[in-house]
Parts: C-alpha cells; structure tokens; sequence
C-alpha cells in the first residue's frame, strides 16, 4: 500500500528552504518527498480510513508550487507547504474535507509537526506526529 517511489530529480527550486544559507542547504529542491505519519489515534470517523495505509510513508510530488508538495492515494489528499512564514501538512479526505492530520506551525521550513487536531470529534484521526524526508540519491 502507499504510493510507489518515483525516481528523484531536481525540481523548481523552493528558495524559502534550499539554496545557499536556507534550511535544507544548497542542494537543489527534490521533487518529491517522503511524509509519515506515527501516535495517530481514532477520530469520530475512523471507519472512513485504511489506518495501515495511513501509517506507511507516502512520497508527495512537487506541484507547481515549488514549496508545495501533494499527493491523492485513494480519497484522501496529503499536502506538505513551506512558505516563508510557516510549514504547514495537511491530511484530508477531499470529498467530506473530514481531516486526518494537520500539522501547523509559524516556523518555516519544518520537517517534524505535531498534529494540531486536539480531539476525536469530527476527525478521521486525531494526535500523532509528521515527518518528512526526502532521498538526496538522483539530485
């Protein structure tokens, strides 16, 4: 299950968190990343998710956002975005926009979130933390 693992290149550089003095260093911005999620607990609507699905890693790709990477695996859209004021994930079935993890924080360019879903009331999934990766081979 997950999403299968495309093959890594340089994308449109994200200049908020790589390049020469930024976050993630000089290395050209991947275009695709890794998000995983761990400690999720049971929302109100668990039964309208595949818990082990979302508990394996996912590789997002960049859009045309350079900053902003997503993915849909079956109903649910997964979004990773920097921008120059704070790092944002988000997990959603996008057709009842119930969440499943959301992740916010006024720090740019993050790489591990708590969810900032506090209570199981109108969640898929509640708790749990967020990290991302990204694989340097292919840049």
């Amino acid at each position: 299950m997950g999403t299968p693992l495309k093959p890594n290149e340089p994308g449109n550089n994200c200049t908020v968190c790589w390049g020469p003095g930024k976050p993630f260093g000089n290395g050209p911005t991947p275009t695709v990343i890794q998000l995983r999620l761990t400690s999720l607990l049971p929302g109100e609507y668990a039964d309208d998710a595949d818990f082990d699905n979302l508990l394996v890693t996912h590789y997002l790709e960049q859009t045309g956002l350079p900053c902003t990477f997503n993915i849909i695996d079956g109903n649910l859209s997964w979004t990773v975005a920097w921008n120059s004021t704070n790092t944002y994930i988000g997990v959603y079935d996008f057709g009842t926009l119930r969440p499943v993890f959301q992740g916010y924080i006024d720090e740019v360019c993050e790489v591990d979130l708590p969810s900032t879903l506090i209570s199981p009331s109108g969640n898929i999934a509640w708790n749990g933390f967020a990290n991302i990766t990204w694989d340097l081979e292919g840049l």
